[in-house]
């Protein structure tokens, strides 16, 4: 959905957000005026310039030559771009992912959105009708519903961020739920769509009751699918699974020697931190002896959706441990047994460890301010290993929010 450009806009957000909670410790302020032209325009500006210079990177660099336009196969070692064919020894699929427009009735009748249009909007819109609630809806919701928007979200299922944890998805569908400017519609079967005066409408079925709900836009954001259909795979050898994505093995290599593929178009974490580890990957084996190729490791693999509240994982949920069987202990430490969290005013926010029993991280959990940075204090100790006695002895600094992360060692 655009990493950068959407954490970008979402700033703005928490800008208007820390206004308008602002009151609570004893600052009165309010928002004066929304400059919508300057909080996307900064998107611009810093990005355009970027890309201007990846692109003249490419252009620029010797024994690289570019070719813009689309790519299709016409066989395995083969690739057509612009009426031209082009061969090579060794290829690299890395052609990513676009977002998943669902068949529902008569959607394509009616103007609509994704999130590649949606971080570009010339103007503000007065309502918006979100589609999904998942990380992309979590987070563009907040995005507008903070800078004013009056969003609804609809989905399928009962709780938002349904791939969290049990307790963290519970927590983050009552606080977006209580947001300003916000509406869930959840549980909800998406009928059909079709447009009206005043833009777009979205018939619902819930609980068996059909529901209308209205605004002036419409925001698709149920997930993303790989490029393969536009890669001309039926004309290769290189094999798929059932969705499109293409399989490879330990090393990122396909059925096919020697041609590799990486990032949201592989069977594996479509996140860009994956992404990146992927590409140092393919680079090291490309030209490795094959004895000296390096396996692509996703132990400690985190996440996170930059939305209000704040979310970061990593490793299991007990949604499933207790499917696998496996043994935990669960230990939960909330915001407001430190001093940050006093500081904060926080009441409802919380780290939740998962220990296995022998006492290795299984998997943890956080929900609140700063969730994506503090999930990191996880993320080292599982990737290296190490167990939670261990993490007892690391010193924290006090008062600072890293303590969060003591207090749960510590229980645990």
């Amino acid at each position: 959905m655009g990493c950068i450009p959407s954490k970008m806009l979402i700033y703005a957000a928490e800008a208007a957000d820390a206004v308008n909670h602002s009151d609570y410790f004893g600052v009165h302020a309010h928002i004066d005026r929304l400059d919508w032209s300057r909080v996307v325009g900064r998107v611009k500006d810093k990005l355009s310039p970027m890309w201007e210079g990846i692109s003249g990177w490419y252009h620029g660099y010797d024994g690289l030559t570019p070719y813009d336009g689309a790519a299709r196969f016409v066989s395995d070692r083969v690739v057509e771009v612009n009426g031209e064919q082009i061969t090579g020894d060794k290829i690299v699929i890395a052609a990513g992912s676009r977002p998943f427009i669902p068949p529902i009735p008569g959607l394509n009748q009616v103007p609509f959105i994704t999130s590649d249009e949606a971080l570009y909007l010339a103007e503000q819109p007065k309502s918006l009708i979100v589609i999904g609630g998942g990380y992309i809806g979590a987070e563009l919701g907040h995005y507008f519903s903070a800078l004013g928007t009056e969003v609804t979200v609809i989905d399928m299922a009962p709780e938002m961020l349904m791939i969290e944890d049990p307790d963290v998805r519970k927590r983050f569908t009552e606080a977006f739920k209580a947001k300003p400017n916000t509406n869930l519609v959840l549980g909800a079967a998406v009928k059909s769509v079709s447009g009206n005066e005043n833009g777009v409408m979205v018939t619902v079925e819930v609980d068996g009751k059909e529901r209308t709900v209205s605004g002036e836009k419409l925001l698709i954001a149920t997930g993303r699918r790989p490029n393969t259909d536009t890669l001309g795979m039926d004309q290769t050898g290189i094999k798929c699974d059932t969705i499109r994505r293409i399989a490879v093995n330990e090393y990122m290599e396909t059925n096919v020697e020697n041609i590799w593929a990486l990032g949201d178009i592989v069977d594996t974490p479509p996140l860009k931190h994956v992404a990146s580890m992927e590409a140092r990957i393919v680079r090291h084996n490309l030209w490795a002896d094959k004895r000296e190729r390096i396996a692509a490791d996703y132990n400690a693999m985190p996440h996170a959706v930059f939305s209000s509240p704040q979310v970061g994982s990593v490793g299991e949920n007990e949604d499933r441990l207790k499917a696998d069987g496996i043994p935990y202990t669960a230990v939960t430490r909330g915001y407001d047994s430190t001093a940050w969290g006093w500081a904060l005013g926080d009441e409802g926010s919380f780290a939740k460890l998962l220990v296995s029993e022998d006492r290795k991280i299984l998997g943890a959990h956080i929900i609140g301010p700063s969730a994506s940075i503090l999930i990191q204090e996880f993320v080292t100790p599982m990737r290296l290993g190490l167990t939670v006695d261990e993490m007892k002895k690391v010193i924290y600094t006090h008062p600072a929010a890293s303590e969060l992360i003591e207090n749960a060692f510590l229980d645990a």
